[in-house]
């Protein structure tokens, strides 16, 4: 038969106080043992740490996903509100189209005529009430810059009799006086018909409580120091003209 082979040893001696308190042997096999212990550990501790790595990972993209979407909501609720809003002003302002139409019908509707049994009595006619417009122009100012460039600035003010909220849309009209329309300019630039825009929503529009400061300019026209007139148009908000308003500059 042949022999084992013989393991390595070695023997660990505890000494204190002078002498010798016993003797601890350590095989081949036990530090072997010891080895893969320690490796055993270290690769369970690697691979409990890869796997949380990996969690978290996970949990950091689940929390990404739920913020863009958040954000997404966010941005369509926002956007949601704004044509809101915008729906809400529109039906403000046919309300108040509505309105004025109501009452301009009202105050415009005649009275009945005399019954043919009832003896008509000659009177005197009075002279028909005054129009009451519901915007008026104040603080007008033009200025020349040079040769060739006209500015202007004026407040449309709100002069309802009832001080509710007026909206429309206003032209400046720079003209000769005198002179045929074919030479009048308008400010904003839309098509003129007989002096009168053709399209009243190309205007420059307002919408008032009390006051609205707007100002414009004339530029690059030949002939501008010939054209002395500028009219003013005020629109109201479903086309009909409320005031017309000369200056001579």
């Amino acid at each position: 038969m042949k022999n084992k082979k013989k393991q390595k040893r070695w023997t660990v001696i505890f000494i204190g106080d002078n002498r010798q308190l016993g003797t601890f042997d350590i095989t081949e096999t036990i530090v072997i043992i010891f080895l893969l212990v320690i490796f055993s550990l270290a690769s369970v501790a690697f691979v409990a740490y890869l796997l949380d790595n990996q969690k978290r990972n996970l949990a950091r993209e689940a929390l990404s996903q739920d913020l863009e979407l958040t954000q997404d909501l966010l941005s369509s609720k926002n956007k949601k509100n704004l044509e809101l809003v915008a729906n809400i002003k529109t039906l403000e302002d046919r309300l108040t189209a509505t309105a004025r139409k109501d009452i301009e019908v009202v105050k415009k509707t005649p009275p009945p005529p005399p019954k043919k049994e009832e003896l008509v009595v000659d009177t005197v006619e009075e002279p028909p009430p005054p129009e009451v417009t519901t915007a008026d122009i104040s603080d007008f100012q033009a200025r020349r810059r040079g040769n060739d460039v006209l500015s202007y600035n004026f407040k449309v003010t709100n002069a309802d009799p009832d001080n509710a909220p007026v909206a429309g849309y206003t032209f400046a009209i720079l003209k000769p006086d005198p002179g045929e329309p074919s030479s009048w300019v308008s400010n904003p630039k839309t098509t003129l018909v007989n002096g009168m825009p053709q399209y009243f929503k190309t205007g420059e529009y307002f919408s008032i409580n009390r006051y609205k400061t707007t100002r414009g300019r004339f530029e690059k026209l030949s002939g501008l120091n010939s054209l002395t007139i500028i009219t003013i148009l005020v629109f109201s908000n479903d086309g009909k003209l409320i005031l017309k308003r000369d200056y001579k500059i």
